[in-house]
């Protein structure tokens, strides 16, 4: 985690403007019932006003439409949850695998990997299979034949991408599987969870 920062050196970094005393040290963020001296919050909207009025937050980051909401330092922004978000990372950042293909993972010769894919212990990439620069996949994931991850993708453990959907039919007190023949494709910036599971299509 980097040191304290003053609201002037977090501004010189993610942007915005700061409105009070830009020598506030901010060492942490936290919500606005939560926050304490030394930590930083935001601030979205009206249904708030009462957590912000009582928070301990040193500053808190707000849009401009909200600036006079507090005498609090602060960090006017144009999208205060997002910056929130980018402030976050800043004071916590994200451990991520390292790129490669762990020795226990098992990937078809013809699965394309982009650049800096980091494919993790247990997982295994079916045939035509293709992920996306910077995309991660955590232990234990398992992508069928034919399905696509794009960029900077993060999927979690267990998640299993493009297995069979639901498709029966009932013949004389029988059932008969129909194949499931679509795939899966994943955009880009995605982050799927834990144990997730998305089914190809019919």
């Amino acid at each position: 985690m980097p040191g304290p920062l003053t609201l002037g050196e977090i501004v010189s970094r993610l942007g915005g403007r700061v409105a009070g005393d830009a020598s506030t040290v901010v060492r942490q963020v936290a919500s606005l019932e939560g926050a304490g001296e030394g930590q930083i919050s935001f601030f979205t909207g009206s249904r708030y006003r009462d957590r912000l009025a009582s928070t301990r937050a040193s500053a808190v980051v707000l849009g401009a439409e909200a600036e006079g909401e507090t005498a609090l330092p602060r960090i006017v922004a144009e999208n205060p949850y997002a910056y929130f978000a980018r402030l976050s990372q800043l004071f916590n950042p994200l451990v991520a695998q390292a790129p490669g293909v762990h020795a226990s993972a098992v990937v078809a010769k013809d699965a394309r990997l982009g650049a800096r894919v980091s494919i993790g212990a247990g997982c295994v990439v079916g045939e035509g299979a293709s992920i996306g620069d910077d995309s991660c996949l955590y232990p234990r994931v398992v992508v069928y034949p034919r399905c696509s991850i794009g960029a900077r993708v993060i999927v979690h453990s267990g998640a299993v991408i493009g297995a069979d959907g639901f498709g029966i039919a009932e013949d004389h007190g029988r059932w008969v599987k129909i194949p499931q023949i679509g795939a899966v494709r994943i955009g880009d910036d995605v982050e799927i969870g834990a144990n997730t599971t998305i089914d190809r299509g019919a």
